[in-house]
């Protein structure tokens, strides 16, 4: 599951990394909006075509109250 991937990846990252994933998965858009959402990592790029989707999301500090969905 392409939000699961994403979600293991930011753990590892530091704040204001920055990654970009592609999925063929159709709920993927949905998935990652609400994701972004309820965790306040930023949403920066959202791209999406009939056979894949591609976002770019920045990891945002949890404590901010900034990040959002784009």
């Amino acid at each position: 599951m392409p939000i699961v991937q994403l979600a293991v990846a930011l753990r590892g990252m530091a704040v204001g990394d920055e990654v970009e994933v592609a999925a063929t998965d159709a709920a993927f858009l949905a998935d990652v909006r609400a994701w972004a959402r309820l965790t306040g990592n930023a949403l920066e790029e959202l791209e999406a075509t009939a056979s894949r989707s591609r976002v770019r999301v920045t990891k945002v500090d949890p404590g901010s109250g900034s990040g959002g969905a784009a």
